[in-house]
């Protein structure tokens, strides 16, 4: 951490989830960034690009209102590759269709699966949004190994649901579970049976109607459009916008 004051600090940790796919460079997130103004803001970003010197890929999500801090980071030679937005469902209000629920077949699975190579080539294979994707400086193999370790990594701690028809999985859902609210951490449906995806999706939110959680939360990325509108169909709500940042130090 470098900190000025309690209300001027920037924080930071490894993420080796970024640094793998590209060759195992050293890599880290800012985490935390606040600044009062954008010469604090500034001194900051010198101050942490001074540490971090020898780091390959750096990167960062803004709140997209915090104008000293986007100001600086582009001042600072970051480059804006993605535009993310949390959007939240409360259960009790959620537009959930009950004439869905008898599609498919529509189970909890584990991290020892025989599924979970098929998932792992799911997220490959099927995922065109999120941070390495939408980089126009790295390239597609880069960004499916960055998923395909993604959720070698989050199975260890998470749930994992999926839906098959006739015994062939056509999507899966990756979330983590608190006692107030459950975080939908990587999920998706197989291009073949996207007109499945709601069905799917109320599938998940009736599994927990009744467990007494009644929010869910996930990140999206503005530029899909598919996912944007069925969460607004669902009747979610936009949170918050964020800027996703980074300093790349060669092309990949």
């Amino acid at each position: 951490m470098i900190k000025i004051d309690e209300n001027n600090y920037i924080e930071w940790k490894n993420s080796p989830w970024n640094g793998k796919p590209l060759g195992n460079v050293s890599s880290v997130d800012i985490t935390d960034f606040k600044a009062d103004s954008l010469t604090l803001a500034l001194e900051l970003l010198s101050q942490f690009n001074h540490k971090t010197e020898a780091i390959s890929y750096i990167s960062s999500r803004i709140n997209s209102q915090d104008m000293h801090l986007v100001k600086a980071l582009g001042m600072s030679g970051y480059s804006m590759v993605e535009i993310a937005m949390k959007v939240t469902g409360i259960i009790s209000k959620l537009k959930i269709d009950n004439s869905q629920f008898n599609k498919y077949k529509f189970i909890q699975t584990s991290s020892l699966s025989d599924d979970i190579p098929i998932i792992v080539d799911f997220a490959k294979k099927y995922f065109n949004f999120g941070k390495f994707h939408e980089d126009p400086l790295i390239d597609r193999i880069a960004a499916e190994t960055r998923n395909s370790n993604m959720v070698l990594d989050l199975i260890k701690t998470s749930k994992i649901y999926i839906g098959k028809v006739n015994n062939e999985i056509i999507g899966f859902m990756i979330l983590k579970e608190s006692d107030k609210f459950i975080e939908f951490q990587l999920g998706g449906i197989h291009p073949g049976y996207r007109h499945l995806s709601y069905s799917f999706w109320n599938k998940i939110f009736e599994e927990y109607k009744n467990k007494g959680i009644g929010k869910f939360t996930t990140t999206i990325s503005a530029g899909n459009t598919p996912v944007v509108n069925l969460y607004s169909r669902f009747g979610f709500k936009f949170a918050q916008t964020f800027y996703g940042y980074r300093k790349l130090k060669k092309h990949y």
